[in-house]
């Protein structure tokens, strides 16, 4: 068992703005390798907007100092080579908002390849119906997964660990038999259309936008 679990913060409204990403690697249930950096927004996009920092903490004198995202996004494949496998399950919770800043950051910068996504938040509300809470907060909090809520690498940690929970709940051993279980997909992005294909099999456009995470 095998999934890299990721998570952006990003400096203000744009979904270019990301200015900080945390990786997990894991594997047999266990965290492996960590990665945590910050990154250079580009052009136009490196504005800090006060509620974004209320939110994350990251000031624009930490960020604005640090590499652009494609020479993050590198060396990030350096570390974590399992990142050009094309069969690498990627763990992302409330994927549409990440999914939206990876899908224009690699076109942005030309980065040509598509991901296989898993969205625990997602397949939460599959496992556990009637919670009235689906929130990286409360669900961390009701299965004692340590947080530190929006430090992106600690957000990537308890998204891979509320992975692990989900597995031993459904006594599943990966997570196509979980997916399965609940006749749901991969999320699956497609480059081509500047979008992805959700756990139902519907396409969705990547916002562009924090405005149009929102409506979708």
């Amino acid at each position: 068992m095998k999934f890299l679990s990721i998570d952006f913060e990003t400096a203000n409204d744009s979904l270019l703005s990301a200015c900080a990403i945390g990786a997990a690697y894991f594997e047999n249930m266990e965290t492996s390798n960590t990665s945590h950096s910050l990154i250079k927004p580009p052009l136009f996009h490196k504005k800090l907007k006060t509620e974004n920092f209320n939110i994350h903490k990251i000031d624009y004198s930490e960020y604005s100092k640090s590499k652009n995202f494609k020479t993050i996004w590198f060396q990030l494949v350096e570390q974590l080579q399992i990142i050009e496998n094309d069969e690498t399950h990627f763990v992302c919770f409330n994927a549409i908002f990440d999914l939206s800043v990876l899908i224009n950051l690699t076109k942005k910068y030309n980065i040509k390849k598509n991901f296989v996504f898993y969205d625990p938040m997602e397949i939460a509300k599959h496992i556990w119906p009637d919670r009235e809470s689906y929130s990286l907060k409360n669900l961390s909090k009701d299965f004692d997964i340590e947080l530190n809520h929006h430090n992106p690498l600690s957000d990537a940690i308890a998204a891979g660990r509320l992975v692990i929970k989900q597995l031993e709940i459904t006594n599943a051993s990966s997570l196509e038999e979980i997916l399965n279980k609940y006749s749901l997909e991969f999320i699956k992005t497609d480059l081509n259309q500047n979008g992805f294909y959700d756990h139902y099999g519907n396409f969705k456009q990547a916002a562009k936008n924090f405005q149009e995470i929102k409506k979708k």
